[in-house]
């Protein structure tokens, strides 16, 4: 083998290996990154059950990552944490448990779709019902 085979070869591998590098560097799925933006949910189809409630977009800022049902209390933790704090969280009729029960069944039946939506609409102010109940709505809170 001559020199300039060598220096090709070498210049491959090294090519070859910086991406790799920079990818696995960048992505730490353990600990995702979430924004989150309110807005109003638009709920009810009869003249008594029509309103609206107040709804968190989150997005999983990691599109490389994936994430499903058993990601639930992380990102539960990681939400409560980021907008328990806010007005549109408190609720005079709701507890701050009932709250997070309700986002928690919102947040693994969205996390059971496939693909995951984007954004995750949560709307903490609606009352918790049963996961099995989410699901049998096809993940729609009632």
């Amino acid at each position: 083998m001559n020199t300039s085979n060598l220096s090709w070869i070498a210049l491959s591998l090294v090519i070859a290996a910086i991406p790799l590098e920079r990818a696995s560097a960048a992505m730490n799925c353990s600990e995702p990154v979430l924004s989150g933006e309110w807005g109003e949910e638009a709920v009810g189809t009869s003249y008594f059950t029509k309103g609206t409630y107040p709804s968190v977009q989150i997005r999983l800022n990691h599109a490389e990552c994936t994430y499903g049902p058993e990601d639930t209390e992380a990102l539960l933790e990681l939400i409560v944490g980021e907008h328990e704090q806010d007005p549109e969280w408190n609720s005079p009729k709701l507890t701050a448990q009932q709250m997070r029960d309700s986002v928690r069944f919102q947040l693994e039946c969205q996390l059971s779709k496939s693909p995951i939506p984007d954004p995750i609409t949560l709307e903490p102010r609606r009352q918790g019902v049963s996961l099995d109940a989410f699901k049998k709505m096809n993940c729609n809170t009632p």
